[in-house]
């Protein structure tokens, strides 16, 4: 990547099961230089679909013009 240009970042919903009843949805990030980072943990998909919406707004390029 040169100067000024970052990498695309894309987003992945994992579901998680802790008990019974009970499960969390991980929001993965996995970058391009083959990082993966747990970025955020919700209590439901909804929520974890919202989140990566926002994320990828706040990152587009066409949101960071001034």
């Amino acid at each position: 990547m040169g100067p000024g240009k970052r990498g695309v970042s894309t987003y992945e919903i994992v579901e998680v099961f802790y008990a019974q009843n009970e499960r969390v949805y991980r929001v993965i990030e996995k970058k391009a230089d083959g990082q993966i980072q747990d970025v955020a943990r919700l209590t439901s998909r909804e929520k974890a679909q919202y989140y990566i919406d926002v994320r990828q707004q706040q990152t587009a390029p066409e949101h960071n013009q001034w």
